[in-house]
């Protein structure tokens, strides 16, 4: 085997493993966020709220890193548009929610 292709399975291992470890820690957010909600730990629901809302973006960040593979080089066109429509959405939230309470 040439060092071209030992190169090539231990960056293929490498992203396995990390997939992997990803997979796992979007599992445990689920988890932790399943059981804030059953056990009712959090007392107050708007911190229970907040709370879940973290570890959905929390999850959300990892799988567009990891699974969607926006971490990886050629991927910049995709990044803009992403990130240019979550802020689009968090304007158009809080515009709504400024022109309900207002």
């Amino acid at each position: 085997m040439d060092p071209k292709q030992k190169r090539a399975q231990k960056k293929h291992k490498r992203e396995r493993i990390a997939l992997i470890w990803a997979f796992i820690l979007s599992l445990l957010l689920t988890v932790i966020s399943f059981i804030a909600v059953g056990t009712n730990i959090v007392e107050e629901q708007i911190t229970l709220f907040l709370f879940i809302v973290m570890l959905a973006m929390l999850q959300a960040i990892i799988q567009l890193f990891y699974f969607m593979h926006l971490k990886d080089k050629g991927h910049r066109m995709p990044n803009l548009f992403i990130f240019s429509s979550i802020f689009v959405a968090i304007v158009a939230i809080y515009g709504i929610n400024e022109w309900l309470w207002w």
